[in-house]
């Protein structure tokens, strides 16, 4: 029997919700996918008179109270008069209350709002009044107390252990979603703002939308070119938004303004990639036969030249290089100032669509059709092969501090690489009829977003956020 003493007179009425966070471990303390546990407001109980309930979830569950959470579990209390028994004492009436309190249970989905778990729980029934009870006095006066009646905790734990069982994101223990927005238009390009408060996307379309990465709502859209965009990119300070399409016009757009600052000269073909320098003076475009280097205060070129296929522009972190991956090519790298060419290329019989450049720039990491994803020690002109993917890869990126190497590939994993020992540390599963086609980190390293194309002529885009903090500051 489960009984839960509340003295009348000193019950708090709930005014707010209250709210704590709980993990399902996994081997290891404060890992997995955040729950949050609500009680809803009630004129009769409080967090105490329940504590015994939210007591019985296994310890080894509990996380942070400041967790940011995926599912909620919201225990909703009934309470029940059943039997008063009356007493006397020192000669003064009193009275114990007898009350049973059921709860229902809800648990949802906080991503997509969607109800995956409801149950009621009956609380016990008290078997008629005791033959005495303690009763508090003051100054000799006694005073009323109740008995609450709660439902058995066994069965409660278990049916929530059943519950958790089953919710998406909780088997993959170190990482989990805490976002997603779905599109309907297959997304070519995204972006993610430096500060994680917009999203820019390309679509098959010749406007650029920008969404809520909280809300899930869109803020605004870029309006300017006459043909469907193929690439968008944020600048490092966020305040810059640059938007290519499929004909090679380019536009560069103020945020706060929302308007063209200025516009790229034409270049020949579909723009397949867009890069900012870190110190945001330059920026780099390919298209399907050249690169360009551009003033980003002025839109004025300073140096192009003829690249053929070009999939990938991407800056050093110190803005001196530009690295280009190429079709035909290999990898190419310049000088960001002057255009020269500083190396020719690693060849290879892979396409080099993808490349991520390490903090450090010593490494460029290589993706490639047959799944092997390679690593160029560019200071030591040496190659690494990182084996795992068995399907053509699409993307990869580096952790912020270098530490963390991740790649995306048609199989329908993440792959999670240590970079001082080049070995696979997690694995993240998804679903290879929704291929992935974007992967980035933001800008602290703790969280990534990945964009998935669902449906078999690419109608829909979901996008979804996951907290990866305990892979990249894995210690070591």
């Amino acid at each position: 029997m489960k009984i839960k003493t509340g003295w009348i007179g000193f019950l708090c009425f709930m005014t707010s919700i209250f709210s704590m966070g709980f993990v399902a471990a996994q081997g290891n303390d404060h890992v997995g996918v955040y729950v949050s546990v609500q009680i809803a407001s009630s004129d009769s109980l409080d967090q105490e008179d329940l504590q015994e309930i939210i007591d019985a979830v296994p310890d080894e569950w509990l996380g942070d109270s400041d967790a940011t959470s995926r599912y909620e579990i919201r225990l909703i209390p009934s309470v029940i008069a059943r039997e008063d028994c009356h007493y006397t004492v020192n000669s003064l009436p009193v009275t114990l209350f007898q009350k049973r309190v059921d709860i229902q249970v809800v648990i949802t989905d906080l991503v997509s709002q969607e109800r995956i778990g409801i149950r009621a729980f009956d609380g016990d029934e008290p078997f008629g009044c005791p033959a005495g009870g303690v009763f508090q006095t003051i100054n000799g006066v006694p005073v009323n107390k109740t008995n609450y009646y709660l439902p058995d905790t066994d069965g409660f734990v278990e049916w929530l252990r059943d519950q958790m069982a089953d919710l998406p994101d909780l088997v993959t223990g170190l990482v989990f979603q805490i976002g997603a927005l779905r599109i309907n238009d297959e997304v070519k390009s995204l972006s993610w703002s430096p500060d994680e408060q917009y999203i820019v996307t390309a679509g098959e379309e010749s406007i650029a939308r920008i969404w809520d990465s909280h809300t899930g709502e869109e803020r605004f859209q870029l309006e300017g070119h006459d043909d469907d965009l193929s690439f968008v990119s944020f600048s490092p300070d966020g305040r810059v938004i640059a938007t290519g399409d499929m004909y090679g016009a380019a536009n560069i757009w103020s945020v706060d303004s929302r308007a063209i600052l200025f516009s790229l000269d034409k270049q020949f073909g579909e723009i397949t990639s867009i890069d900012f320098s870190p110190d945001h003076q330059l920026i780099a475009t390919g298209t399907v036969a050249e690169v360009h280097v551009w003033d980003a205060a002025t839109g004025r070129e300073r140096w192009t030249t003829i690249v053929i296929e070009v999939f990938s522009v991407k800056f050093s972190s110190d803005g001196r290089l530009l690295m280009v991956g190429t079709g035909t090519s290999g990898v190419m790298v310049f000088d960001a100032q002057s255009g020269d060419v500083l190396v020719e290329g690693l060849r290879g019989e892979d396409s080099y669509k993808h490349i991520a450049v390490s903090p450090d720039n010593q490494f460029i990491a290589l993706s490639g059709t047959e799944g092997d994803l390679r690593i160029w020690d560019f200071e030591q002109d040496a190659t690494i092969t990182l084996s795992g993917h068995t399907d053509e890869i699409t993307g990869v990126a580096y952790s912020p501090d270098g530490n963390i190497l991740l790649s995306s590939g048609l199989d329908g994993t993440i792959r999670f690489w240590k970079t001082d020992t080049w070995e696979e540390v997690y694995t993240l599963p998804f679903d290879p009829e929704e291929p992935i086609n974007t992967l980035a980190f933001n800008a602290t390293g703790d969280k990534i977003i990945v964009s998935q194309i669902i449906g078999t002529f690419g109608a829909e885009t979901n996008i979804s956020i996951w907290d990866v903090s305990n892979i990249t500051h894995l210690p070591g």
